[in-house]
């Protein structure tokens, strides 16, 4: 949706955020936003008022025809701030306080939107972890608004037995729409912006390889090489347009389900949901803010965003913000039952690669 496209009744839900809402892809971001102080709710209530209920997608609810199964609109709606920002009455010393938080995000995944209202959150929970003195917790449907830049990498053997070595596919998203980066929420809603809201997202397909190497850098030079020839070539720019194609040819017919509120779509989306179902992890990491912001006057200690509803058994997003960086994962326990050993890993891994580049890097001063 364009920034001077502002609507006050009703808007169509353009085709991609339609596939948002098929029963094998209702998808969600939810981030964790750590913050240095307590937490005033009325303070964040009042803020919001004059910042997020600005944008018409968050003030609006979707309607849709239930006899045609069809013409999914934004419909502007009156707010209540009650039912979008929850405040639960915890025990400010509760012990373990960063799995109660862990526990806390993993049922919001459980429980679907009220369709009835509009698709986001906030959770302000005012108590003290290892990291912040207080967290709040967005989870907002991802057809109001995309993440960044992501990468889908898939893991498949090859059939051939060749030892420290297996032949990998991955699926690199990138966004190719004119205006690159991050960008700020006002600038996209000023009036005759042209920003617009949302990404223009092509993918190309990268083999990779696992082996081992005396030097982590070698993988990552030649991965990285790899992924970079692919995003400049013309696939990317092709799979953007031809998935266009595809939803406006087949459509994106739904039929509406009250409970548990999913649409079930037809081609579309069961193309797409056939090429996540061919990969096994996606990646996404974003460069977050050099230096520390604060939310309507509560200065943030970390970020942690995250996603869920893709047919994926784990995800993964590397998130900086100052000099700090967050790993989060969020995974299908039933495929990945520790999930704490697996950020051990990677943690590990990380810093493997860090020590390869500071030593690289001595030895040519």
């Amino acid at each position: 949706m364009a920034n001077d496209e502002a609507f006050t009744g009703e808007e169509a839900l353009d085709l991609v955020a339609q596939l948002f809402h098929a029963q094998r892809l209702n998808c969600y971001i939810v981030t964790i936003v750590g913050f240095k102080t307590k937490i005033n709710p009325n303070v964040i209530k009042a803020g919001l008022e004059h910042t997020l209920l600005k944008h018409p997608l968050f003030c609006s609810k979707i309607k849709v025809d239930e006899k045609e199964g069809r013409n999914m609109k934004w419909t502007r709606t009156t707010v209540r701030l009650e039912n979008h920002v929850i405040v639960p009455n915890l025990d400010p010393d509760i012990k373990n306080s960063d799995q109660f938080v862990e526990d806390y995000v993993s049922n919001l995944t459980k429980n679907a939107m009220d369709m009835s209202q509009p698709l986001w959150e906030l959770h302000l929970l005012n108590i003290k972890t290892s990291d912040a003195e207080a967290v709040g917790v967005f989870r907002i449907h991802h057809s109001i608004g995309d993440a960044e830049d992501e990468k889908d990498g898939g893991a498949r053997q090859n059939n051939n037995n060749i030892p420290e070595s297996i032949r990998l596919r991955a699926i690199v998203f990138s966004n190719i729409r004119p205006t690159a980066g991050i960008q700020a929420m006002a600038e996209m809603m000023k009036k005759g912006s042209k920003d617009k809201w949302g990404n223009e997202i092509g993918f190309v397909i990268v083999p990779l390889t696992i082996a081992l190497h005396g030097d982590p850098l070698d993988y990552i030079e030649r991965a990285k090489a790899k992924m970079e020839r692919k995003k400049l070539s013309l696939e990317a720019r092709c799979t953007f347009p031809f998935s266009n194609y595809v939803l406006k040819t087949f459509g994106v017919k739904v039929i509406y389900l009250p409970k548990p509120y999913f649409f079930k779509t037809k081609a579309a989306a069961a193309l797409t949901h056939t090429v996540f179902t061919n990969t096994t992890v996606a990646f996404s990491n974003v460069v977050g803010p050099l230096e520390e912001i604060s939310f309507i006057g509560h200065p943030i200690a970390f970020l942690a965003p995250s996603i869920y509803g893709f047919p994926h058994a784990i995800t993964i997003h590397c998130q900086s913000y100052v000099n700090k960086m967050t790993i989060i994962l969020a995974v299908d326990p039933n495929v990945v039952p520790h999930p704490h050993q697996l950020l051990d890993d990677i943690e590990e891994s990380l810093q493997l690669i860090k020590d390869a580049a500071l030593k690289r890097r001595s030895s040519k001063i």
